[in-house]
Order: C-alpha cells, then structure tokens, then sequence
C-alpha cells in the first residue's frame, strides 16, 4: 500500500466529508485493498467498479475517495444494512469481494497508538497502518441479483401506464403487457395519502384493478406430516398464524381465517369462518372465503407460508388485472396457487367442480382465467424462504434462527 495514496485519499475523503474520522479511515483502506485483489487501478477514471455499502454513514465517503464511485456516476449504491462493509463488483469480470472490518480490532489499534491516545485518536491512527489481514476479512460473494440489470442500458426510458411519470435506466416493472414504475407496482418506498387527505390508510394498498380485496388465511388442513396444528407453531416466539395475520392487516382493511377450528385462533380477534363444503382441501377454504367476503375477491394466503412479506403481497395485487378470475404468484416456473387473488367470477364454477370431486387446485386454475405474476425478477430478498410451505418437523426446525420478514 502507497503511504502517498493513502494519504491523498485521506485527504480527498476528509475534505468532502469537513473531518477526517475512524470509519473514513477504513472505507478509504477497503477501497485500496478492493483495487489490489481486484487488480483495478483506483481511484478509476471509468464505470469498471461498482461498489454496493451496507451503511450510509462516514466510511461511505472514505470508499468513494479511494475508488470514485459516486452516486451520480451510478457506481456506488447503499444497502444499508447498518454495517459498516462493503462489496466490490468488477463489471467486467463479474467477482465480487465483500471487505467488513475483523471483531475486536478498536482493541488492536491501541497497539498501534500511544498510551496517552484517546480510543478515538488511536482508532483514527490505528487503521491507517494495521496490515491488511489484521484489519479486515474478505470473502467472495454471489450478488442476489442481476448484475446487469443494477447497470441498466444508458438513456433507456419507459412511461409509467399509471402515474404517467418518466423511468430511466431500465427501472419498470411489467405486469403482464402493462409498464409500471416500481411505486405504481406496489415496490416504491412512498405510498399517497386517500383523495380524502387521510393518511390513516396510508400503508394499506389503494388498488386500481380490484375495488375490494378481504385477506383470507386458509388454517384448515389436518397437518398429517406436522402433526400438530400448523398455523399455532411458532417462530421467534409468535405463531405463525399471528404473523401472516398482522402482515395481512398492514394490507388489506378485512381479513378473516378459514378454519374448521375457530376457537383456536379467536385469540386473534378475527373473522372466524369454517369449509362450507367439507372435506374439499384448499379448494373448499377459498370457496368458503369468496362466499363469506361478499361480492369483493379475496387474497389467499396458506397458513404454513409464515416468512411471506407485505410488500410481496402488495406487489402481487398491484400486478393484478381485473381481466382474469384468478391472479397468482410464481416463480422459477413454479405456480404458487395459495398465494394470490380468487375473483367473485370463480365461485359458480368451482361450487361445480367441488360438487363433481375435483379437490386439486392446480387442475381448477386450468378451469379459469389465469394470470401468473412472476416474482422471478423482483427485488425482494430470500424469496425461496419466503415462498417455502412448512410441512414436517425438519422444515419446522430449520426455520429456527429465521427472522420473520412480516412486520407491521
């Protein structure tokens, strides 16, 4: 490492930032270490390195100074993961290193300061001169998602089909033949107030496709495999019926369960129906539900699927065309039929189809008008998890550490 470039890019960093301070210190060493095992000359004068940090404080400023990735030149993101770390991507021969900080190294920097130092002044001494190994921890990674997609074509632009606003750089989402920008297709990280200029429904999903939309939970299985009542197992201490209930309430208005079991859940203060038509699987849980929500459609949901996320679920019915009786979740060519929304239009034919024996839901799909919302190239994490079913006690016990992505 050149003692001149470190400390040029002290400098530059220190200068943007009005002081210089540990964390800078450190993003400037990770951009420097990024460029010798990436064998890149930085700080670059082209688009070649794309940096991703897991933080949007100080050390943000110290890797830009080492490398010149900055947001306006579209090289540098933030996924603030609240660490400070970072992922160095070379465009061109597509590895990717993530460089973090090693445990315990405040205490190793003192070694490398005087003894009448502040902790902080011998942080801010310490990191400019431990070696490399004692001060980070490298490994290579797989980026989650396409790498040429974050890149983007330059100057590509689209009309939002909703809103009406202008996307650059390859940002749409299409639903169906439809163009949408990523608020319109329930991604955005705003939501407008009603016209009425309440914001109490701010976070519930205002849908121009579907006028009303009653979360179901089907909790009516036998849970053979499990052998126990699935929805009250529980997951970071809550069952998982209370989970993908408190997800549904940040959606929808109404929600109720479906379960020939309604006391079990009348913790839950919800809407308690049974099967109508017993016996019938799935199949007979969304029946009960469409006749039990009226004339509105209702958005199904298993009781097994606990690490389902809202924003999932707000995606899938801002996808959703009113054309079709049925609007349903997939991914990697998988149909997800208990994940989605089941229109007034279904119910005459599958009272038919129940009456006749046909339980299997895959079949019936076949019966109506289908549309499959693609969750393939979406930005949401883990969705394998996410999308997984717990049916045995195996599947059960590895979600033990899990974290719950449903929140309110």
């Amino acid at each position: 490492m050149s003692v001149k470039n470190l400390e040029q890019m002290l400098a530059d960093s220190a200068k943007q930032h009005h002081h210089l301070c540990p964390r800078q210190v450190l993003g400037v060493r990770m951009g420097i270490l990024a460029g010798k095992i990436l064998l890149l000359n930085l700080p670059q004068t082209d688009k070649r390195l794309v940096t991703i940090v897991e933080s949007d404080g100080c050390m943000v400023d110290g890797v830009s100074a080492a490398t010149k990735c900055t947001v306006g030149h579209r090289t540098l993101r933030v996924e603030d993961e609240g660490k400070i770390a970072a992922t160095f991507v070379d465009t061109v021969t597509k590895r990717a290193i993530r460089i973090a900080p090693r445990d315990g190294i405040r205490r190793v920097a003192q070694e490398y300061a005087s003894t009448d130092c502040s902790r902080w002044e011998a942080q801010l001494k310490g990191y400019q001169c431990m070696p490399d190994d004692d001060l980070f921890i490298v490994k290579d990674v797989e980026l989650m998602f396409s790498l040429e997609k974050l890149i983007s074509r330059k100057e590509k632009k689209a009309i939002c089909q909703r809103c009406e606003e202008e996307i650059n750089n390859e940002r749409e989402v299409m639903s169906g033949e439809t163009v949408l920008c990523r608020s319109c297709a329930g991604q955005g990280y705003y939501r407008l107030p009603t016209q009425s200029g309440e914001n109490k429904t701010l976070h519930k999903v205002v849908t121009m496709s579907d006028s009303r939309i009653t979360g179901a939970i089907l909790a009516g299985g036998k849970s053979q495999r499990m052998g126990k009542d699935k929805g009250l197992l529980t997951i970071n201490g809550t069952t998982f019926i209370e989970h993908l209930a408190r997800g549904l309430q940040s959606v929808f208005d109404d929600v109720m369960i479906i379960s020939d079991h309604g006391d079990w859940y009348r913790f839950l203060g919800l809407p308690m129906h049974p099967d109508l038509l017993k016996d019938c699987g799935p199949l007979g849980g969304i029946h009960s539900a469409l006749v039990n929500a009226g004339r509105g459609s209702i958005f199904v949901l298993p009781c097994d699927m606990p690490l389902i996320e809202p924003d999932i679920i707000r995606y899938i019915v801002s996808c959703a065309s009113p054309r079709f009786d049925v609007s349903v979740a997939s991914f990697q060519n998988r149909v997800i039929p208990l994940l989605g929304i089941y229109r007034r239009s279904c119910l005459e034919n599958l009272e038919r189809v129940l009456q006749h024996g046909e339980f299997r839901v895959q079949a019936v799909l076949g019966t109506w008008k289908t549309e499959l919302v693609r969750l393939d190239d979406t930005p949401f994490l883990g969705l394998e998890s996410q999308l997984s079913n717990v049916n045995t006690q195996q599947q059960r016990e590895n979600l033990s550490g899990s974290q719950s992505f449903l929140s309110s």
